[in-house]
């Protein structure tokens, strides 16, 4: 029986230029998240809270 901790989690992200795209990330930071938080992802490294 799994444990659920190799379950993924998705965010639903809208770009400023009004474009949206689903990606993927790890539980802490999606425990971490309410509606409405803002995120920066750069290129190579894990998104964070703005």
């Amino acid at each position: 029986m799994p444990d659920g901790s190799n379950l993924y989690h998705y965010l639903d992200v809208t770009f400023t230029d009004g474009k949206s795209k689903k990606i993927r990330v790890n539980r802490s930071f999606w425990d971490s998240l309410r509606p409405g938080d803002q995120i920066i992802k750069q290129s190579g490294s894990d998104p964070v809270k703005k």
